[in-house]
This record gives structure tokens, C-alpha cells and sequence, in this order.
């Protein structure tokens, strides 16, 4: 299994999950190699992808990052990318005093779902104090992982 975790971040939360993503993947026999900055992705990076975890931040009044503001403006005036074969998950990280609470979040899975991506879970919108929601979809998300692919070696 081709797995991408990903994330968009200011402040340095939504990577530090992400890492924490991938080494829990890894402890578990997957290899999704390191996380990556949507900052720094492409749109080709679905190509060989067949799940993308997304752990991404909302900042300002519902925008993304800075740094994910170009994938973003890119995903979204593309025409569907006709990703079937792609599964994915949105952990949104926000904060409720905001009008647009985990607003990124939200467009991303959206997009996706757009596109044609399955959706592997429910997106979860965190505030703040995010660690225990995060620990619970991070549980979540390998158990379903581990029941659609078996084994690293499923797909």
C-alpha cells in the first residue's frame, strides 16, 4: 500500500502530528515515508498515492496556511483528477473562537471527496486542545487501515 501523510501548518502542530502519523505507520509495518508540507506538494502527488492522511491547520479567517495556499488554490480550479483509487482522512486542527472553525479542513475534504477519493474516515475537527481527538483518530485510522489491508503488502 502507497501511503501519503501530509500536512499544512503556521505554528508547527499539524507537522509534528503528521510525524507522529507516519512513525505510528511505521511502527505498525507501512512505510509512508516522511511527511510532507503540502507547501512543498504537487497535484501529481495522488498519482501514486493509494491513502492520504491530511492533518492540516486553518489560519487567519479560513484560509490555509501560507505555506499550502498555492496546492489549495491549485486543487481547487482543477477539474475533477479522478481519484478512485485513492482513499483518504482529514484531521483538521482550528480553534472555536474563530467564525471559520477548521475551515481548511473542511475544503480539503471536500476537494478530495470532489475529485473522487474515498473517504477512509470522518473528518475530525479539533480546537486547541486537540490530543485527545487526535489520539483518537490516529487509533481509528490504523485499525481501518489494518482491516482493508491486511498486511503492508495487501495492495
Amino acid at each position: 500500500m502507497r501511503i501519503k501523510v501530509v500536512y499544512a501548518t503556521e505554528t508547527g502542530n499539524a507537522e509534528d502530528l503528521a510525524r507522529d502519523t507516519a512513525r505510528r505507520l511505521r511502527e505498525k509495518g507501512f512505510d509512508p515515508g516522511q511527511a510532507i508540507n503540502l507547501g512543498d506538494a504537487r497535484l501529481d502527488l495522488f498519482e501514486d498515492s493509494d491513502l492520504l492522511l491530511a492533518i492540516v491547520s486553518t489560519w487567519g479567517d479560513g484560509e490555509p496556511p501560507s505555506e499550502a495556499e498555492n496546492f489549495h488554490r491549485h486543487l481547487s480550479a482543477s477539474a475533477p483528477l479522478g481519484l478512485g483509487h485513492l482513499h483518504f482522512a482529514v484531521l483538521a486542527l482550528g480553534d472555536t473562537g474563530y467564525d471559520q472553525f477548521c475551515q481548511y479542513g473542511k475544503e480539503l475534504d471536500a476537494e478530495l471527496e470532489r475529485h473522487g477519493a474515498k473517504r477512509l474516515h470522518e473528518r475530525i475537527d479539533c480546537d486547541i486542545d486537540y490530543d485527545d481527538y487526535f489520539e483518537a483518530w490516529a487509533a481509528s485510522i490504523l485499525r481501518r487501515i489494518s482491516a482493508l489491508w491486511e498486511s503492508p503488502l495487501a495492495i
